[in-house]
């Protein structure tokens, strides 16, 4: 009896802490709202995951100015280059989701290094949210001068005449430099080495002194050593000519119409995952509002890039890529495969989902043929500051090897 009579008298003190609870949760959308209006608080952190320099860095940096100028709170740019990507976008998805660290990089590390590493300290589905695309990102083809080729097809040509003997360079494992070289030794069964090194300024250094015949890079580093002689420039990725090279022809148009050779990247702005929308569209809101200045614009264009500030929800990285391609992966969730193949199609998969949004009919089809059936598996070692790997070739299980079959 004493203890119902107990019972009942905390009837009254449970339904009070029920409604408070319920008055909390209620306030909750104002207070994200004001902590949104109030952003920024004190200096914004732009974490660049490559060294200071190169294309990606340059356009956080102005992107930064840009926006400290309009909010009136410094934006400083850190750059934490390393495992391809994976030190600096760490930093930003375990960093405080309050707005003020902040992600800038390129798809390749924002989406693909969850294929390509069997362990990650970060789950990019889950711990990162794309706030914004700033601009698309061509790369151009480069060849050191002694090599004969002048065109696309007479590349292709060269390097399976020379087969074993040419060695293509990359600003790291798993970026577009590595997978579209890769794609092309496959194809053309040239057998060539791949050398990743610490950042594109490293790789260009070895391209212009003949370490490496051959390397995609950015217009951006790459046009001042062609115009002095130093390069040449052999054609563009993308099925649209670069405003900065506008007598540079692209590889498709010189007849490589090889889906590596198609696909366009982009650059991104990213964040922790537990952004609040309302801080997201707040941001979001800014980062538009500067890319659409013409100063920004001629800026981007200068670099090879154009500009592409497409608006994103807080949806995790890979499933907002996928849902925009029609294409899915049951229970959205990366592969368990570890083989080279299977990372190697899932990048694919992932890359084309990503760079050729709102296509979605003629995604499906690509789906099947983005990448080489076969797998590209890179053991990469340090020699003197610079990452050295070495591409083999690995036959498919059947499940991956016939059309239409998806990452398991």
């Amino acid at each position: 009896m004493n203890t119902l009579a107990a019972f009942r008298s905390l009837l009254p003190r449970r339904r009070v802490l029920a409604a408070a609870g319920l008055m909390v949760l209620a306030g909750l959308p104002g207070l994200a709202q004001a902590q949104a209006d109030k952003w920024p608080q004190r200096t914004v952190r732009l974490v660049v995951p490559f060294p200071a320099g190169g294309a990606t860095d340059i356009t956080a940096r102005v992107l930064g100015e840009q926006l400290s100028k309009r909010l009136g709170q410094p934006f400083v740019v850190d750059n934490r280059g390393g495992a391809g990507g994976i030190t600096g976008t760490d930093a930003v998805a375990k960093a405080a989701p309050d707005g003020h660290t902040l992600l800038v990089s390129l798809s390749t590390s924002m989406l693909i290094n969850q294929y390509l590493y069997t362990k990650m300290p970060y789950n990019p589905m889950t711990d990162l949210a794309l706030i914004s695309q700033l601009a698309k990102a061509p790369v151009v083809l480069a060849v050191h001068p002694s090599v004969p080729a002048k065109t696309g097809p007479e590349l292709l040509a060269w390097v399976k005449a020379n087969k074993g003997k040419v060695a293509y360079g990359s600003w790291g494992v798993g970026s577009y430099a590595h997978l579209g070289g890769a794609a092309m030794s496959l194809a053309q069964d040239a057998d060539m080495s791949h050398v990743a090194y610490r950042g594109e300024a490293l790789m260009l250094q070895d391209l212009i002194g003949g370490q490496i015949q051959m390397a995609f890079t950015s217009a951006l580093s790459a046009k001042p050593h062609a115009d002095a002689g130093k390069l040449r420039l052999v054609g563009a990725t993308g099925d649209t000519r670069m405003g900065v090279l506008p007598n540079l022809p692209t590889l498709a148009e010189q007849g490589l119409k090889d889906d590596a050779y198609r696909i366009v990247g982009f650059v991104g702005l990213g964040g922790p995952a537990k952004l609040p929308p309302a801080l997201i569209e707040r941001i979001s809101t800014e980062v538009q509002a500067v890319m659409a200045l013409p100063e920004v614009r001629e800026r981007i264009v200068s670099m090879g890039f154009t500009p592409w500030a497409a608006r994103r929800r807080s949806l995790p990285l890979s499933t907002s890529a996928m849902r925009r391609s029609g294409k899915s992966w049951s229970g959205s969730r990366a592969p368990r495969r570890t083989e080279p193949a299977a990372a190697a199609h899932a990048a694919c998969a992932t890359r084309r989902a990503a760079f050729l949004p709102g296509r979605r009919a003629r995604s499906a089809v690509l789906w099947e043929r983005a990448c080489p059936r076969w797998g590209v598996s890179s053991q990469p070692t340090l020699d003197r500051g610079q990452a050295r790997s070495h591409t083999h070739l690995w036959r498919p299980p059947r499940a991956l090897a016939r059309p239409g079959a998806r990452p398991p």
